[in-house]
């Protein structure tokens, strides 16, 4: 996902200074493998991903891809934007696959939408509530319109979600690999006993403390 993210993505935030994250949550929204990134922006993934869960719950469909920025949402500025694809085989959701990419604009009065003296949100850019980007993978064009409208670089940011996306679906074709291999009660076992494993170690840690 990281690979394809820093190949396919347009900004020179993104292909050379390499500011995105890539995560793979289950089908409950918990984080079961993140690529080598930005820990600020992965902090943020299972909290995310676990509403999303919740949002639309009965209405996540397959190829269903979700955007956001919303700092309510998860401790961010809006600058970093999630890309979340529900993956799914044979109609079963198997999880999601996420990622982060720090956009070089975001609208607000400044560009790049970084102001510190700002005074409100309303200030540092167009705010994008959790919603369907790409509903059964088609994407929604008066979303992109709006978007693009609303940005000082619409080529440019643009370009960095449609790889966003394309790392997401990447994310898809390896956990469908994967449950061909175990199926999904296998791959949901294993994912519990990576949970646990994280669990065990990190108790370890803080009694050491």
């Amino acid at each position: 996902m990281r690979l394809v993210m820093g190949r396919s993505s347009r900004s020179i935030n993104a292909n050379a200074a390499r500011d995105f994250s890539t995560a793979l949550c289950d089908h409950a929204g918990r984080v079961i493998a993140q690529g080598n990134s930005i820990l600020t922006q992965l902090g943020g993934v299972s909290a995310a991903v676990t509403q999303l869960v919740d949002m639309y719950a009965g209405r996540i469909d397959p190829g269903d891809v979700f955007i956001f920025n919303e700092t309510e949402l998860v401790s961010q500025h809006l600058p970093d934007v999630y890309v979340i694809r529900a993956c799914h085989l044979d109609d079963v959701l198997l999880g999601f696959s996420v990622c982060i990419s720090h956009q070089v604009d975001i609208g607000g009065r400044v560009p790049g939408g970084v102001a510190p003296d700002s005074a409100e949100v309303f200030e540092e850019g167009l705010q994008i509530p959790l919603v369907k980007l790409a509903p059964r993978g088609e994407v929604d064009e008066s979303f992109k319109a709006l978007l693009q409208q609303n940005v000082r670089v619409p080529d440019l940011v643009w370009g960095d979600i449609e790889g966003q996306m394309a790392a997401c679906y990447v994310g898809e074709v390896g956990l469908c690999e994967l449950v061909r291999r175990h199926g999904v009660a296998g791959l949901r076992a294993l994912s519990e006993e990576l949970l646990d494993y994280t669990e065990r170690l990190t108790r370890l840690e803080i009694a050491a403390i």
